[in-house]
């Protein structure tokens, strides 16, 4: 119960679900992890599956995008969004500048968060069109061809 009602503080933390009512958060907290990582430590690799968000709640973080473009991140900010949006391998690798918190979120919720978050998903779409436009391009392109 405890660790429960911690990740619903830190919930309350993270942008995307500080207008979410207390039911709506308690409702999503089981969905959540904890992950705490130590500066220069490897978060994520290119090529690893596509399989769980990540908010960032403590520390400085660098993503090594695949076109060699390097986005620093900080509380506040995520990532993992492009390979759960397409179901795709990991597009960067992300490593810890410095000591810090994660919230992760497993793939498997992603669907039941956004019912309850709808706000995520316009944000994840708008960070995976700034990170990847090639890949958003494709699968908008996609979209457009079928009736």
């Amino acid at each position: 119960m405890t660790a429960n009602v911690n990740i619903r503080k830190l919930l309350a933390k993270v942008p995307q679900f500080q207008s979410g009512s207390f039911e709506a958060i308690e409702a999503t907290a089981a969905c959540f992890g904890l992950r705490e990582v130590t500066a220069n430590e490897s978060v994520l690799s290119i090529g690893s599956p596509g399989d769980a968000l990540f908010f960032i709640l403590a520390g400085d973080f660098e993503a090594h995008l695949a076109n060699d473009q390097v986005i620093t991140m900080k509380p506040g900010d995520f990532f993992g969004e492009i390979g759960l949006l397409l179901g795709v391998q990991r597009t960067s690798s992300v490593t810890a500048r410095t000591d810090g918190s994660l919230l992760v979120l497993p793939g498997e919720h992603l669907s039941r968060i956004l019912n309850v978050f709808p706000r995520l998903k316009k944000d994840m779409e708008k960070k995976a069109r700034a990170r990847a436009p090639e890949l958003m391009q494709k699968i908008g392109d996609a979209a457009g061809t079928q009736p």
